[in-house]
């Protein structure tokens, strides 16, 4: 059987060149993402593609699996081109389908037994297994490396244009390139996704509820955390913590980090929503008042620090108790206890800091105050 693929293999390699120019009149005809590669690429391709089918033929064995750099490169190249994976996969298939009928016809002038036309059928397509096998594998590799640096591609520009390079000579086309409006107005965001979510699955989220029609959110994840611009507000309360700055221009875009920075250390995760400048409106000058914050905290915290875990509860309560604005009903409702235990509690808070909570003054103060105390996580 052996010596009869042999002699077929050697009629068809001296026909090769024929049936090389038959299967790239075919992959043109069939295939329209072809008609940008040049004929002397696919004729390369196409003469290794055959002479691979001839040589199995030949040897009588399929090629091993870990061979296939003509695969391999013919794979790149194309892809290089612009051809889908499963047109490169098609067009090696044609070549084969070439070669196979002109096997088929010389088995049929020859007295070819049975066995041998099924033994070399099966070895052509067994070559055109390895060869999708190959081609695959390699089109996987590829497209997960264009995706890596791509990624950090976008990492880099992000970069330049948060700390304001946006209108640099060298920033400036891939600030266009990327999708980004020179002359629109973004916000700077800094997210981070609540537990169960991935931060590739919450960036993503981030990035397409930012976007506006042609113009669109551009997020990267710097360790877990989501930061990017928008040219709108994201919607995406229910998957994570959003800080977004004012929307400016992109040159100033640093003014719009910084708020959205001060908004992310402000408040208090886990907290879940969306939180921008009219969400933490006084609550943004805590940060940047130090010596008020200190002289509020010791008016306010420290008194009730030598009552211990009792202390904790009192200072929880009373910032429940104004976040359902002083709502004795609402606060103990949320706290889960009894009302005349949440007034127990307030008055112990008025006793230790010599206050009353019925004051306005009082009222601010605490709040920001509190606004340094992070809550208890239940």
């Amino acid at each position: 059987m052996n010596r009869a693929l042999a002699s077929l293999a050697q009629r068809l390699h001296e026909e090769r060149h024929a049936l090389v120019g038959s299967a790239v009149e075919l992959i043109y005809r069939e295939l329209n993402s072809y008609r940008s590669v040049p004929v002397e690429a696919v004729r390369s391709s196409l003469e290794k593609n055959i002479a691979r089918a001839i040589t199995t033929l030949r040897d009588g064995k399929v090629p091993e699996a870990d061979t296939g750099d003509e695969a391999a490169f013919t794979t790149r190249e194309r892809a290089e081109q612009g051809v889908p994976i499963e047109d490169i996969i098609r067009a090696y298939r044609i070549s084969l389908r070439v070669i196979h009928d002109r096997f088929i016809e010389f088995a049929n002038e020859t007295p070819s037994s049975v066995e041998v036309v099924l033994r070399g059928s099966n070895l052509l397509w067994a070559v055109g297994d390895w060869f999708t096998a190959r081609a695959a594998a390699e089109y996987q590799h590829r497209a997960i490396h264009d995706a890596v640096r791509r990624s950090l591609e976008r990492a880099e520009l992000l970069r330049a244009v948060l700390a304001g390079a946006a209108d640099s000579d060298t920033s400036r086309g891939r600030v266009a390139a990327a999708g980004l409006d020179p002359a629109g107005q973004y916000a700077a965001v800094k997210a981070l996704p609540r537990e169960g979510v991935s931060p590739e699955q919450f960036c993503r989220a981030v990035e397409l509820s930012g976007s506006v029609g042609a113009r669109p959110a551009l997020m990267a994840q710097f360790g877990g955390v989501c930061v990017g611009l928008a040219p709108r507000r994201p919607q995406v309360a229910d998957l994570g913590f959003v800080a977004v700055g004012p929307h400016v221009s992109l040159p100033r875009i640093p003014e719009s980090v910084a708020v959205a920075d001060r908004i992310f250390s402000l408040t208090n995760r886990p907290f879940q929503g969306v939180f921008g400048v009219e969400e933490m409106s006084w609550r943004l000058a805590v940060e940047a008042e130090p010596w008020v914050s200190g002289h509020l905290r010791s008016k306010y915290v420290e008194p009730l620090a030598q009552d211990g875990e009792f202390g904790a509860l009192v200072l929880e309560s009373v910032r429940t108790y104004l976040a359902c604005d002083r709502s004795i009903k609402h606060a103990a409702a949320a706290l889960v206890v009894h009302q005349n235990t949440l007034r127990y509690r307030l008055a112990r808070f008025e006793e230790a800091t010599g206050t009353s909570l019925a004051e306005t003054d009082v009222i601010i103060e605490v709040s920001w105050a509190l606004q340094q105390v992070p809550p208890p996580h239940h």
